[in-house]
């Protein structure tokens, strides 16, 4: 495996080409027009490029994320990444330009899925040794084609992966090159961040002596913010999980595992990034796919808290191999082509029936999303009945209507 290798002036010219292919804001498109225009699919097909129906799906979103192990089990096998996702981010913007395409990077392990990875393999001084010189912190990772076909027989592939160390400057620098020269290729805009659980801080650290491990933290939050620089005001950075600190460098944060109304209230009304922009929220409903009434009652929740720059995914995992790869993050939701509108301010908060806040949200079309609590008196057998309902401007009704207000009653209640 070639080493990387970086110089001032290649530095600089990763810079400029940022800047010349890069968006006009770090923000990926918006409309209010529809729910599908605000979502996203973050998933990897581990086996090969994407299939032409699907290229024609991801090009229809706003952004894509393509995760770590990306056409892993595709030529080159078992790495070059950063490659490959570049190419399935040209071959998007090859039918809308206008998507905003990111590569998957994580501050834990150097997977040797990257060139990167096996530059720390060539350079095990540059990896983080703790609690002593010689002590490397390392993992084992196991990936498989879950019944896709063999590669030289083996339908399951064993992985050995050292540690970043941030408190090394060329560990630090080669960490920021993978995403500036991808970025340089102009079919990348930016990177989805992960590892950061708070501080800068990782579980990989647990060994590590105390001053070891401010050290780390502090050299990563530098990482991101140079990162930051580096790429400027055009790129797309999204930390996974939206930490104080992260927010203070990137164009906004993931709820992972999903997320109360009240807090994808807040969320927008806040400012991100060194250039104080408003806040990208990428919305993840975790375990949503599972079930149509976890797929309603997720968009609900959404639609009566969502702001301006609210992205919405649902997707089961972030990978998998073969022609049905990514099938629950590719699926289009009949909803998601349903007219919305701008909405007529923010969702109206009452009581319900158990006490508890019921939200009420007016959109341009006509729609109107409802969150709350409804039957009264509350049945003993179902104390914790919530009632999450979508009323389309078309006349039709996501979720269970009989544990909705009328339409008639939402609307004539409505306060702007």
């Amino acid at each position: 495996m070639a080493s990387r290798r970086r110089s001032g002036a290649s530095t600089c010219w990763v810079v400029l080409v940022a800047l010349c292919f890069g968006h006009a804001n770090a923000l990926p498109r918006w409309s209010w027009d529809t729910l599908g225009d605000v979502t996203y699919i973050h998933c990897a097909n581990m086996t090969g490029e994407w299939n032409a129906e699907a290229l024609q799906t991801l090009a229809k979103k706003p952004f894509v994320v393509f995760e770590k192990n990306h056409k892993l089990f595709a030529p080159p096998i078992n790495t070059s990444a950063e490659t490959k996702i570049s190419e399935s981010c040209r071959l998007v913007k090859q039918i809308n330009p206008n998507v905003t395409c990111l590569m998957y990077v994580e501050s834990d392990w150097a997977r040797t899925f990257y060139s990167l990875g096996h530059w720390f393999e060539e350079n095990p001084t540059k990896a983080l040794q703790c609690p002593g010189t010689g002590q490397f912190i390392n993992t084992t990772d196991v990936e498989s084609l879950k019944g896709d076909v063999p590669i030289n027989g083996s339908e399951t592939f064993t992985y050995h992966f050292l540690a970043y160390d941030f408190s090394i400057e060329a560990a630090r620098e080669q960490w920021i090159s993978r995403v500036t020269d991808a970025v340089a290729t102009g079919y990348v805009d930016g990177a989805f961040i992960d590892g950061n659980r708070g501080g800068f801080g990782s579980g990989i650290l647990g060994p590590c002596s105390s001053e070891k491990k401010v050290e780390w933290a502090s050299g990563l939050n530098e990482t991101v913010a140079e990162l930051a620089r580096r790429l400027g005001e055009s790129a797309t950075l999204i930390s996974n999980y939206p930490t104080s600190e992260a927010l203070k460098l990137c164009s906004g944060g993931m709820f992972e595992r999903g997320g109360s109304i009240p807090n994808i209230m807040a969320f927008g009304k806040q400012t991100c990034g060194l250039w104080n922009t408003p806040c990208l929220l990428d919305y993840h409903a975790q375990y949503a796919d599972r079930s149509l009434s976890g797929a309603q009652s997720a968009m609900a929740n959404f639609l009566v808290a969502m702001n301006k720059y609210s992205y919405f995914g649902i997707g089961g995992g972030w990978g998998g191999p073969g022609a049905g790869a990514c099938a629950s993050w590719l699926h289009e939701y009949p909803e998601y082509s349903k007219p919305l509108g701008s909405p007529l301010g923010d969702a109206v908060v009452a009581k319900g029936a158990d006490q508890q806040p019921t939200y009420t949200r007016k959109f341009a079309s006509g729609t109107v999303a409802y969150v709350g609590q409804y039957l009264t008196p509350i049945p003993p057998q179902r104390p914790g009945n919530r009632g999450e309902c979508i009323f389309w401007a078309d006349n039709t009704t996501t979720g269970n209507a009989s544990n909705c207000p009328p339409k008639a009653v939402l609307l004539s209640s409505w306060v702007t």
